[in-house]
């Protein structure tokens, strides 16, 4: 069961001077999220995460956060804009962004996990620890995994993967996200990366039109949006996972409950998520402008064969990154 602050201590909460001035649309879900009253006054001075909810087969997962940072919420979307702020920590061990279009010199900094190499060398359809589509797995086949240069090949192979794949979703959106033949159970990731939209109710209540951007990129979507496409190679303690991401940054205005909102869709992961979407939140706390309330959401569905015990240790690795990430940005600000 879930722990909820009673009433009383949120009022307690929310005027002691550390958190008096959390909007209250954050203050509402860090209760529903379970953050105690000393969490939340912590979160001033160190990047608060946890574990949300859980479906019982353990094959959805949500992490919740929050952080107290010292600068405005435009300064801090002025600087995400500009960089990769709130995809950097511990576990990041590359990153790149894609040109529009994509081109090969944006993975000039890629180089595939050599763990991956074992995996790959008997895969074949609906038996692989590697989602790749069928033509990819095919691919495979055509390695002689005994010549001196077969980790070369391969990895220029997933580069080129990479880039056609980030440049087809630039073209297609969502009709161009791999069906995964790796398992006996095919797995669309459009098919899990629609699942999770739908359930950003945080993001509808507060922009409405963020489920249509995301489905339908890239057709016209909220004006002003930033759109980019990320890859990423990050390790949380188990085997490293290759992904390219869809970013967006949008600052919501007046009009909104919210000064920025960022969403994280990853498109592609090479190992254990069969989805995974996280929504970044940036208010102004209401008493003093030039100080900012993050609220962060990391929902996970992962792939339908991995264990409890892998699960249990993803989800401890996505908890601390969570918190690393929230940290390392509230520390750039100190």
């Amino acid at each position: 069961m879930i722990p909820r602050i009673s009433p009383l201590l949120l009022v307690l909460v929310l005027v002691a001077p550390a958190t008096a001035g959390i909007p209250t649309l954050l203050a509402d879900t860090a209760e529903k999220g379970g953050f105690s009253d000393a969490e939340i006054i912590d979160a001033g001075t160190s990047a608060q995460a946890r574990i949300y909810e859980a479906e019982s087969k353990g094959r959805q997962a949500t992490v919740l956060g929050i952080a107290r940072i010292s600068a405005s919420p435009e300064k801090i979307t002025t600087d995400l804009k500009s960089r990769n702020g709130l995809l950097k920590s511990p576990s990041l061990q590359l990153i790149g962004a894609f040109s529009n279009p994509a081109k090969m010199s944006d993975l000039a900094k890629f180089r595939m996990p050599e763990a991956d190499l074992d995996t790959l060398t008997d895969c074949e359809v609906g038996d692989c620890k590697f989602k790749l589509g069928e033509e990819g797995i095919g691919n495979l086949e055509k390695i002689d995994w005994d010549a001196p240069d077969a980790f070369d090949r391969v990895n220029a192979l997933m580069k080129q993967g990479m880039l056609e794949y980030a440049q087809d979703y630039q073209k297609r959106g969502n009709a161009a996200l791999l069906v995964a033949v790796d398992k006996e159970e095919r797995q669309s990731f459009a098919e899990g990366s629609k699942k999770l939209t739908g359930q950003l109710g945080l993001s509808l209540k507060l922009i409405p039109q963020i489920r249509d951007h995301l489905n339908h990129y890239p057709k016209a979507g909220i004006p002003g949006a930033q759109d980019r496409i990320l890859w990423t190679v990050r390790d949380y303690g188990y085997r490293p996972i290759t992904s390219v991401v869809h970013s967006v940054i949008y600052e919501a205005g007046e009009d909104n409950p919210v000064d920025t909102l960022v969403v994280l869709k990853t498109v592609y992961s090479n190992h254990y998520f069969h989805a995974r979407q996280r929504l970044i939140g940036l208010w102004a706390d209401t008493e003093d402008p030039n100080v900012t309330w993050v609220g962060y959401s990391d929902r996970l569905l992962f792939d339908g064969e991995v264990g409890s015990l892998k699960r249990r240790m993803l989800q401890s690795g996505v908890v601390k990154n969570g918190q690393d990430r929230l940290e390392r940005l509230r520390k750039e600000y100190e």
